[in-house]
C-alpha cells in the first residue's frame, strides 16, 4: 500500500470528470495493479481527503461508491477496508463450476473432505427417488484464487457414488466424472438460492464467523432419462458471491418463491465426523459438480 500512497494523484483541472468519480478510478486501478491488498486498511478518511486535495464529503461520497461496487468495505468504528474478491455466479444456462470459473479467468481448486454413505436427509428420498435411507455424500471445500468459498455436500444414489472413482476425477467436474465414468450425462438442473447464516463447520472451514450471513444454493440435477442424479447443498459466506443473470424475455426465468413453498428446501447437513479427509487421503483437485 505505500506504494499507492506515495504516488502523487493530481488532477488534470481541464478534465471535466467530477473529482469523486477520478478517486473512484485511482483506487480501482489501484487495487487491479496490486498496490492495494484485499484487507488492507485505508488510512483515516480526513487523510485520503487530504492526500487527494478534496473534501471530505467528496472522498466520503467516492468511498460510498466503491463499496457498492464492492471494491472497499466500510465498517463504522473500525475503518475502511479494501474488499476480498467477490465472485459472480451467472445463473445463465447449465454448467459446472469449473466451466463458469474458468470463463473469468480466475482458478478453481478443491479440497475432498469425505466421500461416504450417510442417512439421506428429510426429503431427499423422495425427490432423488431412493431405493434405501442412505446416500452417497461427497463433501468438498472449494476455493477461487485460493480463497476458501464454497462449502458443498453432493448427494448422490449410493450404486452411483461407489462406482466413481474420485481419484480418477483429476481436473474433470462431478458432471464430467458422471459422465465419462458411469455414462450418466446431465441435461438439466433446478436450482434455488436462499439466504442463511455459517454454522461452526462451514464458517471454520471458509475462514469466516459462525453466524454469519450466508448464501446458500441447492440444486437437483437430472439425467436425459429424468432421473435425479446428483443433490447439491452449497453455502457459501454473503460477502463473497454474487448471484448474477442476463434477463431477456424468452431467457433464463427466475421465480421468486415463500420458503415453504420452496420444493427445492435445504437438506439438513451431515459434516465429516472425523478429521477432513478423502477415502484416500487429501488430494486437491481442478473440479466442481
Amino acid at each position: 500500500m505505500a506504494d499507492f500512497w506515495a504516488t502523487p494523484h493530481a488532477w488534470d483541472p481541464d478534465e471535466l470528470t467530477p473529482k469523486y468519480l477520478r478517486i473512484c478510478r485511482v483506487f480501482t486501478e489501484g487495487i487491479e495493479a496490486g498496490q492495494l491488498r484485499p484487507g488492507e486498511a485505508l488510512p483515516s478518511q480526513k487523510d485520503m481527503a487530504d492526500h487527494f486535495g478534496v473534501t471530505l464529503m467528496t472522498l466520503r461520497q467516492a468511498l460510498r461508491v466503491l463499496a457498492d461496487q464492492d471494491h472497499l468495505r466500510i465498517e463504522h468504528g473500525r475503518g475502511t477496508f479494501v474488499a476480498d474478491p467477490v465472485y459472480r455466479l451467472p445463473l445463465d444456462g447449465l454448467s459446472s463450476l469449473t466451466e463458469q470459473i474458468v470463463g473469468t479467468g480466475r482458478t478453481l481448486r478443491s479440497e475432498i473432505l469425505a466421500a461416504e454413505d450417510v442417512p439421506a436427509p428429510k426429503g431427499v428420498p423422495a425427490r432423488m427417488g431412493l431405493r434405501s435411507e442412505t446416500v452417497f455424500q461427497i463433501t468438498r471445500l472449494r476455493y477461487v484464487d485460493d480463497q476458501p468459498l464454497m462449502y458443498s455436500m453432493s448427494l448422490l444414489h449410493p450404486v452411483d457414488g461407489h462406482r466413481l472413482d474420485l481419484e480418477r476425477m483429476g481436473e474433470a467436474s462431478l458432471y464430467d466424472a458422471l459422465s465419462q465414468q458411469l455414462g450418466i450425462v446431465v441435461v438439466r438442473a433446478v436450482e434455488s438460492f436462499r439466504a442463511g447464516a455459517l454454522g461452526d463447520v462451514e464458517a471454520a472451514a471458509l475462514a469466516r464467523t459462525p453466524g454469519q450471513p450466508a448464501l446458500i444454493s441447492s440444486r437437483l440435477t437430472y439425467d436425459a432419462a429424468g432421473r435425479a442424479v446428483v443433490d447439491d447443498r452449497v453455502i457459501m459466506p454473503g460477502d463473497g458471491v454474487v448471484v448474477a443473470t442476463e434477463r431477456r424475455v424468452d431467457d433464463v426465468e427466475l421465480r421468486l418463491r415463500l420458503p415453504a413453498d420452496d420444493p427445492l428446501a435445504p437438506f439438513t447437513p451431515r459434516h465429516p465426523s472425523a478429521p477432513p479427509h478423502a477415502p484416500a487421503g487429501p488430494h486437491p483437485t481442478e473440479e466442481s459438480r
